[in-house]
């Protein structure tokens, strides 16, 4: 476990670091060379062939070769698509050196890999795309594929020449994705599975994503879900979502954890019952060689006397064995891969008992007898540069592991001062550039020797696809899954469909063909009555679940819903309480029979959950727990430096997420906790120093790893905070548009005058009284993701908007950009609220929009007369070094000439005198504290809440010279 920094009150700190530390290191530890006290085999890189030499797999089974360098080179994540092409991506900028220089190069790409012989190995491949910087998930879609490179998921449209591999000929941005940040490439969204109930789920995230594509567009429907992971995720053939963190094995969530966030007030965390639930508790590393190149090297217990890894630090990508290549007894296995102990380690998960009602899952450490070590993992390699770090069951049923063989594998970020001499001393830091992909297949015996399928099934047409439903590979239901939906069907495919969800002999292609219905919007009440009254209890599970939009209000469904609350089966009786709980914040009939249930187990927590999850009233649930306190009120000058800590809020909440609330295997709470509430000087040591295990926070013990805040010891002034976005008014901008200004040239405050009352009072008029403009938070996210904000403005609640959180042009720097484009402005097109060609007002930026259907434009254009610099755009040009950030749209051609749009007039002349000066508040010497103090004195309250101008003034300017006298 890697803890980030812990924080929910604002410290001033300003220490740096030692000369010669690393980024990772802790102050105060001693690192020790502890690896000189082994005999250390040599790791010298070898080829494929050697490299294969060195692993050792459980018996009755064996490693093939699938693709090796120059195929592919540093590999991080895989798909396949319908047609059996491997789609890889390849993180080559991942650590070029042991000080990570030039990672943020645009080197990463997706290859294509093809097997032309069917042999089971790939003998062809050509780049898909390129030009990428740290890729890092992949999925195959109708036409094309989804990849994820923060900050953008990109959807690409394929196309090959004839006899050709596919490439991306066309992309579009759905969202933002992920954290662009280097510093948190280990921490952010990855994954992207399509899971079995058509969303698309991530782990290090708490979205859920639903693609939707059209003959003209494609579109995606963002949901809000629980936590997961870190890198990786995966499902069972039951739609269970498995995951885990660098240093927990595994976690499940035994029921769906939407259902426990159905409620916005109440959040249970990570996710209620029956969601989260840690599998394995025994962190145990079965590694086959001696292997102290780990980062916490030389803490004690990372690892063993022999020399190898003790437990687990690193583990990444898993999968749950969904394939038919193996024996039926590996099925919903897992295996789950830890590169730094060169091992891929296996767990049998079986049923176990029933816990608050809920059915759960016992997983068994699988180990294997090893001549030198005695015990070793499934899957274990001698050689220190096999990294396996993702595996997936592919169309041929066996199991596929990435081997990104490299010698460094930690980040930048986090390298010790240990790990560096030691990388540096054995020479792993070259080569870079190889990479393998290994398929592990089951053999049989000489009386039953196992045959492995070479060339993926059909799935052409609609009838191959309907009939993959049944078949027992799980790679292949899911993408015959997601085609059907994704794709027209005809009259006679609906029929077989519909027939198959009905009266299927196993039990499994129904559950798809129901998902696949739901899916299509084409689920009707008596295929779900069907599955209902069915036998299997995991049929009638996905039967409720995929079924409760059209139960609701059926007299028949609530019968048999009724029926089933009392099943004999757990899963059935856990389900259906869920199906009650959802369908009770809409239905009478639901809601009186969950009250009645929970009133005849008052002390079941699961019924409790399901009543708060449901908002049910009156019922004996009892209450959700009371808020926290309310934060008490900073001075000025601390709540600008609250706020310039903001950014670095990013690294704690990748352990403790974004309420403070933590992560089960990342980091605990730290809501009402004597660690943050207790001494201040405590805190602070434990922000700049971290923290070692085991401690107990509200009665649970941590016994793990959190590392000093050395982000915010590398610069002076900087804050650790429980930020929250403030609201940024464009009084001050305004004001200084329309001629006047509240500080005179020396940067100090000169009082209110009568013009600067006019506007405010305009302002508020505008935006509390009239609610047709709306200043736009600076979210960090370029997709306008404030819900109430895009809520409104599809709803023609909003005539102009303001303080666009985007920039409008960008300064290249030699790291960011292509040779010979150094210091080139590159003009950027404004995201467009419908779609590319929707009706934004704006060509390259100009930090206002009016929508075409807005419904008050004559006030809008008044606005947009006073408001050409926003405190919010500067903000983000000072950061990017770039400001102003007009001055390239000012010689856009377009920007230049008389425009349709805004019927003739030029746009580059209503900004070109205005936009070259700067208000003097930004020249004060007190800017932020003094922005801070007018938004929260003045903006804030005026505009907000309506308050008294003259009164809101008298407040303020004590507060100023307050703020001055510092």
């Amino acid at each position: 476990m890697r803890w980030r920094v812990p924080s929910l009150i604002a410290l001033a700190l300003s220490v740096s670091p030692p000369a010669d530390a690393q980024r990772g290191d802790r102050e105060g530890h001693v690192m020790d060379q502890v690896w000189r006290r082994f005999k250390v085999p040599e790791s010298p890189p070898l080829a494929p062939a050697e490299a294969m030499a060195t692993l050792r797999v459980a018996p009755g089974f064996r490693v093939e070769l699938v693709a090796a360098e120059p195929l592919v080179e540093d590999p991080v994540a895989m798909a396949w698509d319908e047609r059996g092409l491997l789609y890889v991506v390849e993180m080559r900028g991942f650590m070029p050196t042991v000080d990570g220089e030039g990672e943020q190069e645009p080197v990463g790409r997706v290859v294509v890999l093809e097997d032309t012989d069917a042999d089971g190995a790939m003998d062809r491949n050509s780049v898909y795309l390129d030009g990428l910087v740290s890729p890092r998930a992949i999925a195959a879609v109708s036409g094309g594929i989804l990849i994820g490179e923060p900050p953008n998921l990109w959807l690409c449209r394929s196309e090959a020449e004839a006899g050709g591999l596919p490439r991306c000929v066309s992309r579009k941005r759905l969202l933002a994705y992920g954290d662009p940040d280097p510093d948190l490439l280990e921490h952010t969204e990855n994954g992207l599975l399509w899971a079995l109930d058509n969303w698309i789920y991530n782990a290090k995230s708490d979205r859920r994503f639903r693609l939707r594509q059209g003959p003209e567009d494609a579109s995606i429907e963002v949901d809000p879900t629980l936590f997961r992971g870190q890198w990786g995720i995966a499902q069972d053939d039951v739609g269970r979502l498995y995951y885990n963190t660098n240093s927990r094995y595994l976690f499940a969530d035994l029921i769906p954890a939407d259902y426990a966030l159905a409620n916005a007030e109440h959040q249970p965390r990570n996710g209620g019952i029956g969601a989260s639930e840690r599998l394995v508790h025994d962190e145990t590393v079965y590694s086959i060689r001696v292997n102290p190149g780990i980062n916490r090297g030389y803490v004690n217990s990372m690892l063993r006397e022999d020399g190898r890894l003790a437990v687990t630090t690193s583990v990444s990508g898993l999968v749950v064995y969904r394939g038919d290549q193996f024996p039926a007894t590996f099925r919903g296995d897992v295996f789950v891969p830890e590169p730094a102990g060169n091992v891929v380690a296996h767990f049998d998960l079986a049923p176990g008992t029933a816990t608050n009602g809920i059915p759960t899952l016992v997983a068994e450490h699988r180990r294997y007898g090893d001549p030198n070590w005695v015990e070793r993992e499934f899957l274990a390699s001698t050689d220190e540069r096999f990294r396996p770090v993702d595996a997936k069951v592919g169309p041929d049923g066996a199991l596929h592991v990435i081997d990104m063989y490299r010698g460094i594998l930690q980040h930048v970020r986090y390298v010790t001062t240990y790990l560096r001499e030691y990388i540096l001393e054995h020479g792993l830091d070259r080569p870079v550039g190889m990479g393998r992909i290994y398929r592990v297949v089951w053999e049989g015996d000489v009386e039953d020797p196992a045959s492995v399928r070479r060339e993926v099934p059909g799935l052409a047409t609609a009838a191959d696809r309907i009939a993959a439903l049944s078949h027992p590979n799980g790679w292949l239901r899911d993408a015959a899954q997601r085609l059907l939906v994704e794709n027209e069907l005809d009259d006679a495919g609906r029929s077989a469909l519909r027939e198959l969800a009905r009266s299927g002999d196993d039990p499994l292609s129904r559950i798809h063909a129901l998902w696949t219905l739901h899916g299509r919007g084409e689920l009707d009440d008596a295929t779900v009555q069907r599955g209902l009254r069915a036998r299997d209890p995991w049929l009638v599970v996905h039967a409720l679940r995929a079924g409760e939009e059209t139960l609701a209000g059926s007299a028949a469904g609530e019968a048999t819903i009724t029926e089933l609350l009392d099943s004999s089966s757990p899963e059935v009786r856990t389900q259906a309480l869920l199906t009650v709980g959802a369908m009770a914040r809409q239905s009478t009939w639901a809601s009186n029979v969950l009250a009645e249930r929970v009133a005849a187990q008052p002390d079941d927590p699961l019924h409790r959950q399901v009543a708060l999850s449901a908002n049910l009233d009156g019922t004996a649930a009892g209450e959700p727990p009371d808020p926290p306190a309310a934060a008490p009120t900073m001075t000025a000058a601390e709540a600008a430096q609250f706020n310039r800590g903001r950014r670095h809020y990013r690294a704690c909440r990748s352990c403790h997420n974004n309420d403070g609330r933590g992560q089960e295997g990342l980091g605990p709470t730290l809501v009402n906790t004597p660690w943050v509430l207790g001494s201040p000087e405590r805190l602070t040591a434990l922000v700049l120093h971290g923290i070692e295990g085991p401690i107990e926070v509200h009665g649970e013990t941590w016994d793990d790893l959190m590392e000093a805040g050395v982000v915010l010891k590398e610069a002076k002034d900087m804050a650790v905070i429980s930020w929250h976005d403030l609201h940024d008014g464009d009084f001050q901008i305004m004001l200084f548009a329309a001629g006047g200004e509240m500080f005179d040239e020396n940067g100090d405050f000169g009082g209110i005058n009568d013009l600067g009352k006019q506007i405010l009072e305009f302002q508020r008029m505008t935006i509390h009284d009239l609610g047709i403009a709306i200043s736009a938070p600076v979210t960090g996210d370029s997709t306008w993701s404030p819900p109430i904000y895009w809520e409104s403005f599809r709803q023609d609640q909003i005539a102009c908007t303001l303080g666009a959180p985007w920039h409008n042009g960008k300064l290249g720097r030699e790291d960011k950009i292509g040779p010979g484009q150094e210091n080139e402005w590159r003009l950027q097109r404004i995201p467009a609220g419908f779609g590319a060609n929707g009706p934004t007002a704006t060509h390259g930026g100009t930090s206002v929009s009016i929508p075409k259907q807005a419904q008050h434009p004559e006030e809008a254009w008044q606005i947009i007369e006073h408001s050409h610099l926003t405190e919010a755009v500067l903000q983000d040009s000072i950061e990017r070094g770039i400001w102003p950030s007009y001055i390239p749209v000012l010689d856009d051609p377009i920007l230049n000439e008389p425009y349709d749009y805004y019927e003739g007039q030029v746009i580059g002349e209503l900004y070109k005198d205005l936009a070259l000066q700067m208000p003097r508040i930004f020249q004060s010497p007190w800017a932020p504290e003094f922005h801070t103090a007018i938004n929260n004195f003045v903006i804030t309250p005026v505009l907000q809440d309506g308050a008294d101008i003259d009164a809101a003034f008298a407040e303020l300017e004590p507060e100023l010279e307050r703020i001055k006298s510092l």
